[in-house]
């Protein structure tokens, strides 16, 4: 019952200190269909973020770790759960600077900025 708490608590902030961010990924996984499968919501979005930070951290393809932040993006709205996902959005948009890609979040900012002069 308690596996994925427990999983994205160690995994997350203990294992990473420790050895290698990579490390982590597959138990972040395992938290996350866990805490999907038993109804722990908040900890399976946690687990789903964790995946993501700890994949960009680790060097992990950037377009990769863009398509897994767009995948659990659209598996937190199913949920009802965005509030938890904001943390990552910091890491969204490093990538879409990164790679010269637009981004969404910029473009609403600047269009709304140049309405106002």
């Amino acid at each position: 019952e308690y596996t994925a708490g427990i999983y994205c608590a160690v995994f997350f902030f203990t294992q990473t200190r420790v050895d290698h961010f990579r490390k982590s990924l597959e138990p972040m996984n395992h938290a996350y269909n866990v805490g999907l499968r038993f109804g722990e919501i908040h900890y399976a979005i946690g687990a789903a973020r964790n995946i993501c930070i700890l994949s960009f951290q680790s060097g992990e393809n950037l377009m990769t770790v863009l398509e897994k932040i767009k995948y659990y993006g659209v598996k937190v709205k199913e949920h009802k759960q965005e509030i938890f996902w904001r943390l990552i959005i910091p890491y969204e948009k490093a990538i879409h600077h990164l790679t010269g890609q637009p981004n969404e979040l910029d473009k609403v900012f600047w269009d709304g900025a140049e309405e106002e002069q």
